[in-house]
């Protein structure tokens, strides 16, 4: 199997209902993406919250195990929180899915994944998602709505990507035309798209 990248717009325009329907849908989306692979009982899930503030990883970690509880009912899922780069290519190694959460720290996410990349690639993971920040540190090509303009993201799977897209952002879809040799790929809130690796 070849790896993939699930890409989610993120959730935080969506009332309370809508979001609860677009996490089980995003969780669900994720196990089929997994196939075969992921039709084991156990699963090990490799999280990367660097877009965040160290004191809310724990947090997060937390979050995502009670998701994983109530969409993944029939799994048992190990989390392996990596807390800097050479422990995320550790993780890495027996890991099934690297699951990138959102934040407001985009370098702190984007700068450490362009440097793995290609050691990611080779690892054992099957399906790396992201939503929101997490998303544009798997892309190669981001929509940076502070600063109006195309960026690079971390570089793992080709796609210009812009989440959390709506008619504030309407000049994202103009900007990532012009990154060359990739489609667009605006994501409202609850929208997710599949990537292929580079290369």
């Amino acid at each position: 199997m070849s790896q993939k990248a699930l890409l989610h717009g993120g959730f935080r325009g969506l009332t309370s209902k809508e979001a609860k329907q677009a996490w089980e849908t995003y969780f669900q989306e994720m196990l089929t993406g997994g196939g075969a692979f992921f039709a084991s009982d156990t699963l090990t899930v490799v999280l990367v919250p660097w877009a965040n503030s160290p004191k809310q990883w724990a947090n997060i970690a937390r979050k995502l195990g009670e998701r994983c509880q109530e969409y993944w009912p029939n799994k048992t899922v190990s989390i392996l929180t990596a807390e800097d780069a050479t422990q995320l290519l550790e993780y890495s190694k027996a890991a099934d899915l690297l699951y990138c959460p959102g934040g407001i720290m985009l370098q702190k996410v984007i700068e450490p994944m362009q440097g793995v990349a290609v050691e990611l690639l080779q690892s054992n993971i099957k399906v790396f998602t992201g939503f929101s920040a997490g998303a544009y540190a798997l892309a190669s090509t981001y929509y940076d709505a502070k600063k109006k303009a195309a960026l690079p993201g971390g570089g793992l799977f080709i796609g210009a990507v812009c989440c959390h897209y709506d008619d504030k952002r309407t000049v994202a879809k103009g900007l990532l035309h012009e990154a060359e040799k990739q489609n667009p790929h605006l994501l409202t809130d609850g929208d997710f798209v599949w990537l292929r690796p580079k290369g």
